[in-house]
């Protein structure tokens, strides 16, 4: 069973456009959680995982993205007579 946390380390970087948020574990060698975020919600999340016992881990949230650009595997033309097409990045999102 997960050990609640009461309260949090956070640390926040601005890389290659985006924001990145970094939760880091109170324990060494624990699992990384990556976590693509639309609208900031890395806080909330976090919380709730930690509200439920989760074991330890460190928990990565990344806002800014560009959803048609940045998310897309490869080239998607537009799904419908409005929609916009997905070009994909073909880099690694963060830059680094």
């Amino acid at each position: 069973m997960g050990t609640k946390r009461n309260a949090y380390e956070k640390h926040e970087y601005k890389i290659a456009e985006k924001k990145v948020w970094i939760y880091p574990s109170a324990e060494a060698d624990k699992p990384v959680i990556y976590l693509n975020t639309y609208s900031e919600e890395g806080d909330r999340v976090y919380e709730a995982l930690c509200e439920r016992g989760c074991p330890a881990f460190t928990l990565v949230a990344v806002s800014g993205l560009d959803w048609d650009h940045d998310m897309a595997p490869w080239d998607i033309p537009p799904i419908s007579e409005n929609d916009t097409p997905c070009t994909a990045a073909r880099t690694n999102t963060c830059g680094f």
